[in-house]
């Protein structure tokens, strides 16, 4: 069983949620003008999906409702019935479905637009590979224990931020492509998903409320600046032969 002192635990996550804030807070600059890093950081920390979650897990936790929506879900389990439906329905939807269309989608916009950017086609690994590193870092540093008990590692949930980045990635895509007047309908029918692995996440015990709603936070930020900086903010990729055995590649943007 595992053993911690939930006052010091609560402050812990505190602590580092508010140091989530105070990262993104120093991005918000009205003024910022032109193209590069700091451009693509502004515009994808200020967009309300982004804030609206962070803004009501935040409210979640002062005002003490955080455990009674996280004991609604999982003891009642409205939606799935049961602990091993809701982990089986997040992993096949997390880690099949929405790779998947985040792969086509992504192939198909550089295809119809870039064909020969081909460093390009695999950028679809790029946000999802942002937000699960984050992630990793955030729930070994923040030490929140599941709702099962299972572990320490309940802060914030990597399924709902690996979904949140691969639906938002796949929605850019689709606007860029041909069928993007189509784009709208697939939107609402992916975000739902996405709120759906949420809630799942939380009916299997795996996760509280507001590890939730900043998992979806830190997917939707990654999505959107990873696909500003590279398909807007104009990424300059270089690769020199050097010999014939020896090459050099590299990316750069504008700061």
């Amino acid at each position: 069983m595992l053993k911690v002192d939930c006052k010091n635990r609560g402050n812990l996550i505190f602590k580092n949620y508010v140091i989530i804030f105070l990262i993104l807070l120093s991005g918000v600059e009205p003024q910022a003008q032109g193209q590069g890093v700091k451009k693509a950081f502004y515009d994808s920390v200020s967009s309300p999906w982004v804030w609206a979650p962070t803004g009501a897990a935040l409210a979640l936790f002062l005002s003490d409702q955080d455990g009674k929506v996280t004991d609604f879900a999982s003891d009642h389990r409205p939606i799935f019935g049961s602990v091993e439906s809701a982990k089986t329905y997040s992993d096949i939807i997390t880690f099949g479905y929405f790779p998947a269309v985040a792969t086509l989608t992504t192939g198909m916009r550089v295809y119809q637009n870039e064909p020969r950017s081909y460093w390009k086609y695999p950028s679809f690994l790029a946000s999802p590979a942002a937000t699960y590193g984050v992630n990793v870092a955030l729930k070994n540093g923040s030490g929140r224990i599941r709702p099962d008990s299972s572990n320490d590692l309940s802060f914030p949930s990597a399924h709902t931020s690996l979904a949140s980045a691969m639906s938002h990635t796949t929605d850019l895509n689709m606007r860029h492509s041909s069928i993007k007047k189509h784009a709208k309908w697939f939107t609402i029918i992916n975000e739902m998903l996405v709120v759906s692995v949420a809630w799942a996440r939380m009916e299997a015990r795996k996760h509280h409320a507001t590890d939730v709603l900043v998992g979806y936070s830190l997917g939707r930020f990654f999505s959107g600046f990873v696909n500003r900086l590279i398909f807007e903010e104009q990424a300059d990729v270089k690769i020199m032969v050097i010999s014939e055995d020896r090459y050099y590649a590299g990316m750069s943007w504008n700061f």
